[in-house]
This record gives C-alpha cells, structure tokens and sequence, in this order.
C-alpha cells in the first residue's frame, strides 16, 4: 500500500515542478455540459494538464467530475480521465469568428477511462474537432463521445458534449 502513494506523490511532486518551470500556460480548469444517449444532461468540473506545448500532436491529460441530472434527481455520476492528442494548430482557419481574439483551431482526439459510481468502468472514445484555443482559454464545442464496456464487446452510451471551457492558468 505504501509504494502506489509513493509513486503517486513522487508524480504529483515532479509534474507539479514541471508545471511551475513550463514557460508556456500547461494548467487549466474549466466547466462543461453535455447530453447521452442514456437521456441525462450532465455538467461537468474539468482540470487539464499539458504535457508539452508541440506545434503539433500535442498531449495532455483531462480530468473531470461529473454532475448529472436524470429521472432520479442530481448526482454525482462519477469521475473521468482521458489522454488527449491535438493534432494540430493553425491560426488560418473559416471559423475566426468564433472570438474576438486570435484562436487557433486545433482538433483533438482523446481516449480514457469513465468510473460511473453505480455503474463501473468504462472506455471512452472522443472527438473535438470544433476546438479553439486562445492564450487564455481554451473553447470546445459539440465533442461527440463514446462509452464502451471494458472489454469493447458493446457501446454503453453515447452523447456529445455541446460545450467545454477552459481557463488556463
């Protein structure tokens, strides 16, 4: 028991260094909403850390509480963490009006990991392709996503998450 705390505070310590030393903005926190296929609307608590600030297949790692509204009342459906790839950025886009500032369009793809506390664990699959970043912030919208069951026999759900943002810090 005490070597996955170890290793845990040991990755803790270092990607807070890494964090603190990064020249570029690698941290951020945000809020989202979103609908499934299972027919509830779910808010979302987001933090993000990138990896490495590439001009290309950028990773990073996001993770998020979700909130959900269903026939049962509000609650906590559970926790979310996901390895995402943008694969490119570009200032030279058809989408420039999205924002006042200057945004760089820069899709992405993500896979991970969704715990439902009354439901288990799920691989989930997603697409951003109507992601924008700015210095500051980072917009998504309309992400199509897909739950499978851990052994990729069957979809659990579906549903797309109409937006996401994104403070960087």
């Amino acid at each position: 028991m005490k070597r996955p705390i170890a290793i845990a505070l040991i990755l803790t310590v270092c990607l807070s260094a890494y964090a603190i030393l990064a020249p570029n903005r690698t941290l951020g926190y945000g809020a989202s909403l979103s609908g499934s296929s299972s027919a509830t609307v779910d808010a979302s608590l987001n933090l993000r850390h990138t990896l490495l600030n590439l001009p290309v297949l950028t990773p990073s790692l996001d993770y998020s509480l979700t909130l959900s509204s269903s026939v049962d009342g509000l609650h906590i459906r559970g926790i979310r963490a996901q390895a995402s790839l943008t694969l490119f950025r570009t200032l030279e886009h058809p989408m420039r009006f999205v924002a006042v500032n200057p945004t760089a369009w820069s899709p992405e793809i993500s896979a991970g990991l969704d715990y439902r506390f009354r439901q288990g664990t799920f691989w989930v699959l997603e697409a951003k392709v109507f992601k924008f970043e700015e210095r500051d912030f980072i917009y998504e919208w309309v992400c199509p996503y897909v739950c499978f069951s851990t052994t990729f026999r069957e979809v659990d759900e579906w549903g797309i998450t109409l937006m996401r943002f994104t403070c960087l810090i």
